[in-house]
């Protein structure tokens, strides 16, 4: 099955403790895993064996800037946020903790102003099916 557009995608947030509003205006957001592999390829063995390791994910949102929205104001440098993302048609729901890394504010002089930040995960990404 190839891709498809029209799918509508909702990313919500708010600070650690605090009532989780969506984030509106988001053009999109990006959640990548990782997990740390170990070796444990002993001398004289011709293929490598390898260990699991430890798991982690990083996260990035971007959009237009509107600071009368409630979502985008828990949004700081150094926060802990808590964070619900997921593809409204299908897919998965995908929440967790998130520290915020990096904030960035661009103000072209000829466009609309846009907002972005990264974050990296603070404890379990948790990923359900979406209903």
């Amino acid at each position: 099955m190839g891709a498809k557009s029209g799918y509508k995608s909702i990313f919500s947030a708010a600070g650690s403790g605090d009532a989780v509003e969506v984030v509106g205006d988001r053009k999109s957001w990006k959640i990548s895993t990782r997990a740390a592999i170990g070796t444990a390829t002993a001398q004289g063995q011709d293929w490598e064996e390898t260990l699991d390791g430890i798991k982690g994910f990083d996260l990035s949102v971007s959009g237009n800037l509107d600071p009368s929205d409630n979502g985008q104001a828990a949004l700081e440098e150094g926060a802990l946020v808590d964070f619900e993302a997921w593809i409204e048609t299908g897919g998965f729901k995908y929440s967790g903790s998130a520290r915020i890394k990096s904030l960035e504010i661009d103000a072209p002089e000829d466009g609309p102003i846009s907002f972005s930040f990264s974050a990296q995960g603070h404890g379990a990404l948790s990923r359900t099916p979406a209903v």
